[in-house]
Order: structure tokens, then sequence, then C-alpha cells
């Protein structure tokens, strides 16, 4: 896909339930790719939660009327309406307006595109996958709710939405082949990775340190992190693991590694960026191997350092570290839900330095064919596509 510029402005309003101040995952991957939108010539707006106020009674319903409201206050300001070409939602809060904007067939109101970070039927199919693997039993109200709160609202909001974009090749194709969605409709559209983290310089280390970065859920595969690493630090005394970003607390990430486990794995529940770039360039080894994923910005941020990175063989993750030929793309993939697989990946890169200095280098070449840049390229080009398939005309665009 090309990536020169349109010679046309669009104005966008990016909207998301999560807080601006969410670390990476899809407040990252909006902001950072709306930078880059910026650099592009487009006009950028956002509304994360902070700006879609409910009352606080309201728990979990929230998530049903998040979406109406979203719906309301678009349809609802004059202003909007006219400020606007195109009105991007994240697939969890998009069916309202993508509903309502449908009903109405009005090529006046924005066009709706809805931003997928990992679609909500392929990841519920993840989870009862996941169960199944456990020999647990889905509970009850979770196979009455989610089909019924987030999966049907979820379908209803990509069949009627102009564009839709996707970080991964797997998810496009399961909304074409299996939900049936016109190929034009659906534009794969990765994470992309800051210039700033290839200046960074890897730092020598006598011992090899192994770094996860993400939320400490069962999503991103933590139970096989702590099962490997209970097998790896028994076997290499000076090994040492380091979990970044998981947004619990360090006393309960470390309540799940044994006692005898413990002594050497360093927890950082909140991580800013500089704090980041530091301790990836302080480590040897990247590791992630969750079940369900978009495509994690902190993967390519890794690579972009120069470290190998050992991760599940799910959705966006294969998109970076091609399955024909991992090695060439500088990891090492595992299935999900093995932590044998996991322990046995990671200790070849443990005991062969010279496989992670290449694997290392290999990863550092791919990472830069994911730059922002390239990410807001697609995007653009999606918009655009999402225009034409609204109804909406280029002089539509530059009132």
């Amino acid at each position: 896909m090309s990536v020169e510029k349109n010679t046309s402005t669009l104005r966008v309003l990016r909207v998301a339930d999560v807080s601006r101040d969410a670390p990476g995952g899809i407040r990252g991957y909006m902001q950072s790719s709306g930078i880059a939108l910026e650099q592009r010539g487009h006009s950028i707006s956002y509304w994360f939660s902070e700006d879609l106020p409910t009352p606080k009674r309201l728990g979990k319903l929230r998530r049903v009327l998040i979406p109406w409201l979203i719906a309301a206050r678009a349809l609802g300001s004059r202003r909007t309406r006219r400020q606007f070409d195109i009105i991007e939602i994240h697939e969890a809060s998009a069916f309202g307006y993508s509903f309502v904007r449908a009903v109405l067939r009005t090529h006046r109101l924005p066009c709706c595109v809805v931003l997928s970070y990992g679609v909500e039927e392929r990841g519920w199919r993840a989870q009862r996958d996941r169960w199944r693997t456990l020999h647990v039993k889905a509970p009850l109200r979770h196979r009455i709710s989610v089909p019924l709160t987030r999966l049907a609202p979820a379908r209803m909001g990509l069949r009627h939405a102009n564009g839709i974009l996707v970080p991964s090749n797997a998810d496009r194709d399961y909304l074409i082949n299996v939900r049936g969605l016109a190929p034009s409709l659906v534009a794969f559209v990765p994470t992309g990775v800051a210039q700033d983290f290839f200046e960074l310089a890897t730092v020598p280390s006598a011992s090899v340190g192994l770094i996860f970065v993400g939320s400490w859920i069962d999503r991103k595969g933590t139970p096989e992190l702590v099962a490997a690493w209970q097998q790896l630090s028994a076997r290499h005394s000076a090994l040492h693991l380091t979990v970044a970003g998981t947004g619990a607390a360090r006393d309960r990430v470390l309540a799940d590694f044994p006692p005898e486990a413990r002594h050497r794995v360093q927890v950082h529940p909140n991580v800013d960026r500089d704090r980041l770039k530091d301790l990836l360039a302080s480590h040897q080894v990247f590791v992630l191997p969750s079940w369900f994923e978009g495509m994690p910005l902190s993967m390519l941020e890794a690579a972009a350092v120069g470290l190998p990175c050992v991760v599940s063989s799910v959705c966006g993750n294969v998109d970076f570290i091609r399955e024909a030929d991992p090695a060439r793309d500088g990891g090492l993939l595992v299935v999900p839900h093995d932590a044998r697989a996991l322990a046995e990946a990671l200790e070849r890169l443990i005991c062969d330095p010279p496989l992670r200095s290449s694997l290392g280098a290999r990863a550092r070449e791919r990472a830069r064919e994911f730059t922002w840049e390239h990410t807001a390229a697609r995007m653009e080009a999606a918009y655009f596509q999402s225009l034409v398939a609204s109804g909406r005309r280029p002089r539509d665009r530059c009132r």
C-alpha cells in the first residue's frame, strides 16, 4: 500500500471508553497513530472515558450504555456533525452510532469507522479454548452475558460500519471469511513503533535477563510464564526475570510465583516511556506467551531495541514473527497454553549467545517495517475508502 500523502485533509474523531492515561494498548495505538496522522496533515480529536462521564453507580451497565451515549452526543451536537468527516469508535462501543447512522441513511453524518483491537468474537472463542485447555467449565453468567452484552452489539457495530480497522490478518480473515464482510470494508492496519526505540543500544551483561511487558492477566499467558520461570530459574542461577507494566501491585504479582522462584523476579507495576526503554535495553530476551492479542506494541518496541522475541503463535504476533521462518524475523514462536514449549524456547536463547545476538539483529530490522508512519498511511487509505463506502465525495470533506 502506498505511503504517499493524500492531498485532502480529513477531520477525524477517535473514540474509546478507556482512560487517556491508560498505559499502552488501545490508547497507545490511537494516540501514536494519531500523531502520525497529524503529521500527514489530518486533524485528529479524541473522546476517552474522561470525556464520556456516566454515574459511577452504573457499574457493569456502563458497557451497555456508553455506545448509546456516544451516539447521542455525536448526533445531538450540530457542531460535532459539521466538525468531523469520520467518527472512529473502538469496537466495544461502536454499535450505537454505527446502527443509528445506518438506520437514518444520511450522508450528512460523519461516516463510521470501527477500530477493532482484536475482534471481540475471536477473543471470546479464544477464551473458551483457554477454558477447555484448563479443563474449566465456562461460568454460566459468562455464557449468558457475553453473547448478549458484548458479541451481539459488536456484530451490529461491525455490520453497519463504513470501514473497519484491524491490527492482524487473522482478524481480517475472520471478518471476511466467517462473518461475511466485504474485503474492501476491512483494512489490516498494524501497530507501529517509534523511531527512538531504534536508537537504543543494549547494555552488555554477564547474566541473561528475560523481560515481560504487559498487564498481569491470564490472557497474557502469565500462568505459563510462571511455570516456565520455575523450571528455568532452578537450572540457571544467574538468570533474572523482569515483569513491567503489570498494572498490578508487586506483592500481587509475586504471589503467583513459588517462594523459591521469587527472589530473582523484579516487578514494575507502572513504567513510563523512558523507564521502559531503559528496561528493554538492559535485558536480553523479550517474552510474551499471550493466547489472544491484537498486535502488541511491547513486542515491536522490544524488537526495535534489538531483543529476540519469544511469543505465542497467535493473532498479530504472526504478522510480525511470521510462521514460515520465525528466526528470519528475529523470534521464536511457541504454541499458546504450553509452559513446557515456552521453557524450551527460552532455554535455547539462554544457552546460545550467538543465537540471541543474531535473532536480536533480525528483530530490529523486521521492526523497521512497522513504523507509525506506515500505520498512518494504511489508516489514511482506509479512511478514504470508508468515505467512498458511505457515499461521501472528496468535495464533501473540503467545505
